[in-house]
């Protein structure tokens, strides 16, 4: 997983297939960024699928348990965009699971097969 901070969004680079170890591995990367992202006031994640979307059900759990401690911590994104492109494998199938992780904490979320227009929207959403 590539993590980074341009302006106002989080944009993460993501290869799967995951598990939840990944999962857990990949949360703890983005702690560091956590003071840079709320130091901008409102910011937006992009969530870019590599390779594959695939996740078993122990992983998808834990990107929801994450979401909403970190939530509760007060360290949250104002929108989620999902850039899957088409030759994503499991991209159909999990897109819905990953934009529940993030809905069940209040976050809403939306699916992209394009980087830039992905940005552009959770720009727009951030205001």
């Amino acid at each position: 997983m590539d993590i980074q901070v341009s302006g106002r969004l989080n944009i993460l680079e993501a290869r799967g297939p995951f598990n939840k170890e990944l999962v857990v591995a990949g949360d703890a990367a983005q702690e560091s960024l956590d003071a840079v992202l709320n130091a901008h006031g409102r910011w937006g994640t992009v969530l870019v699928f590599k390779d594959s979307a695939l996740a078993s059900p122990e992983a998808v759990a834990e990107i929801a348990n994450i979401v909403k401690r970190r939530v509760d911590k007060g360290i949250r994104p104002v929108a989620i965009a999902l850039v899957v492109g088409p030759d994503v494998e499991g991209g159909a199938i999990m897109q819905s699971h990953y934009l529940a992780a993030y809905a069940k904490a209040g976050i809403p979320g939306q699916v992209f097969d394009d980087v830039e227009k992905a940005k552009a929207w959770v720009l727009q959403a951030i205001g």
